[in-house]
């Protein structure tokens, strides 16, 4: 991978981690991962990322884990119940 190519996906997820940072401030109550998020409110993970990915529910992604886990705000959850 070459200098270029390397600058831009760093900038790339710097933005991605800037959109990550505005949504953590302005939402509200505690976030969780699918898991705790599926045992608390009886949801299925599917039904989760099913409304994750058609934009009804807001997720983080856990830059401690890698940004592999996905993280959901409690008071979003409670809206799509």
């Amino acid at each position: 991978m070459n200098h270029e190519t390397r600058i831009t996906q760093l900038e790339r997820e710097l933005d991605e981690v800037k959109q990550q940072l505005k949504l953590l401030l302005k939402a509200e109550g505690k976030w969780m991962s699918l898991s705790e998020a599926e045992k608390k409110f009886d949801v299925s993970q599917w039904v989760l990322r099913r409304c994750i990915k058609d934009g009804t529910l807001v997720r983080l992604k856990d830059w401690k884990k890698n940004g592999n886990r996905y993280l959901v705000n409690q008071n979003s959850i409670k809206k799509i119940q």
